[in-house]
């Protein structure tokens, strides 16, 4: 049988830690539970990792009962996941990824990604542009204020000009 206590009016299911109860996983609310799961399954940093994960991932801090079984039934019905994966669950009608043959010389291919860290640097820099040279693997870090195609260009531009990328 579960226990469970309050907190400051939050419900939580208690376990058995070593030798003495303790709170542990917020118990949400069946009106709740969906949201929860969208969030551990669907969001953008979740990534439509399957049942085992997003049980996973919300086991670390929630509880409910049943929670395995709706976790189970939610990914089973969602949508992304069922057009991305054929019957036996592998990845449908996708071709093989293919090595990329390596560059004979500098700047013949160069990566490049935007990202957005979370803080602000105190001179207002809110995202990195990442430009890699393939050949090398030596990589440039530029911080940016804004993410706008001329910020970026313009700096794409003045990174690819020189010499020791």
């Amino acid at each position: 049988m579960d226990n469970y206590v309050t907190d400051r009016k939050v419900l939580f299911r208690e376990v058995n830690h070593g030798n003495r109860m303790r709170p542990f996983g917020v118990v949400v609310p069946a009106t709740m539970q969906h949201e929860f799961m969208k969030a551990a399954h669907v969001s953008a940093f979740a990534g439509h990792k399957g049942s085992r994960i997003t049980l996973q991932r919300l086991k670390e801090r929630f509880y409910w009962p049943g929670m395995g079984t709706d976790v189970e039934a939610f990914v089973a019905v969602c949508k992304v996941c069922r057009e991305s994966k054929d019957p036996l669950g592998k990845c449908a009608s996708r071709e093989h990824l293919k090595p990329l043959v390596a560059p004979s010389e500098p700047n013949v291919r160069v990566h490049a990604d935007l990202f957005q860290p979370g803080a602000v640097s105190a001179a207002g820099h809110k995202y990195v542009l990442v430009i890699t040279n393939a050949f090398s693997k030596l990589a440039e870090l530029v911080p940016l204020k804004d993410k706008e195609a001329g910020t970026v260009a313009r700096q794409r531009s003045s990174i690819l000009g020189s010499a020791d990328i």
